[in-house]
C-alpha cells in the first residue's frame, strides 16, 4: 500500500474449517505462494486460475479498473443497473477463485480483501457494494455507536459477497490539512480520539 501511516487489516470471516496442512506438507512453490497476494480485477480473474489451482497464492486484493471512476459517467438512470452488474462480476470472481482453491492439493481457502473505507474512496461502489459514509462524517455525528454500527454493517456486506478481509479502518491522524489522500478518511486530528474510534471500528468489523 503506498500510504503513509497505519492501516489495520481485519479478517472478518471465519474461513472454511478443515485440517490445514503444516509447512512441512507444502512444496517450496506453495510455501512462497502463501506470502503472495496480488491484485485481481473483477471479471479478469481467469489469468490466475492455474496459480490458484496449484496453491501458489494466498489470496487477492480485489479491485476494479481505475478508469471506472470517470467512465462510464453514472447518472440517476443508469447507476442502479451499473452497480448491479458490477456486483454480479464481483460475486462470480469470488466464487470462481474459491472454487479453484478447493481444487488445489491442500484446499487452503483464499484471503480476499477489499478497500472499504467509505467517503471519497469510491472503489466499493464500482465493485457493486453500497457506498459508506466517511470516517470524518461518522465522527461528526458525535456518536461512538455510529462508528460501531457502520463498520458492523460494512462487515456484514462484505461477508454477504464472500470477502473475508477488510482493509481498514484507516487509523491515520489527520495532522496535515494539505494531505490530499487522507482528508476525510481519518477519524480526526486528535491522536487519542482517532485511536479510540479506530479500535471501535475494528472491533465492530471483526465481531460481524
Amino acid at each position: 500500500m503506498k500510504r503513509i501511516g497505519v492501516l489495520i487489516s481485519i479478517s472478518i470471516l471465519s474461513l472454511a474449517v478443515h485440517a490445514l496442512p503444516s509447512a512441512e506438507d507444502l512444496s517450496l512453490r506453495e510455501l512462497v505462494g502463501q506470502t503472495v497476494m496480488p491484485r485481481v480485477i473483477i471479471g479478469k480473474h481467469h489469468v490466475f486460475k492455474k496459480a490458484v489451482q496449484n496453491g501458489e497464492v494466498t489470496g487477492f486484493f480485489i479491485k476494479t479498473f481505475p478508469g471506472l471512476v470517470t467512465h462510464p459517467n453514472l447518472t440517476v438512470q443508469n447507476r442502479e443497473r451499473f452497480i448491479k452488474k458490477q456486483r454480479q462480476k464481483l460475486l462470480q470472481t469470488i466464487t470462481d477463485l474459491q472454487t479453484w482453491a478447493q481444487q488445489s492439493k491442500h484446499q487452503i481457502p483464499l484471503l480476499l480483501a477489499v478497500d472499504y473505507e467509505g467517503g471519497t474512496v469510491t472503489s466499493p461502489m464500482y465493485l457493486g457494494l453500497p457506498q459508506a459514509p466517511s470516517n470524518m462524517l461518522l465522527v461528526a455525528t458525535g456518536e461512538v455507536q455510529a462508528v460501531a454500527d457502520m463498520y458492523a454493517a460494512m462487515a456484514q456486506e462484505l461477508r454477504a459477497v464472500g470477502v473475508n478481509v477488510l482493509l481498514g479502518p484507516v487509523s491515520d491522524v489527520n495532522t496535515n490539512p494539505a494531505h490530499l489522500i487522507l482528508q476525510t478518511r481519518a477519524f480526526g486530528d486528535e491522536p487519542y480520539l482517532a485511536g479510540q474510534l479506530a479500535a471501535v471500528a475494528a472491533q465492530a468489523a471483526e465481531a460481524n
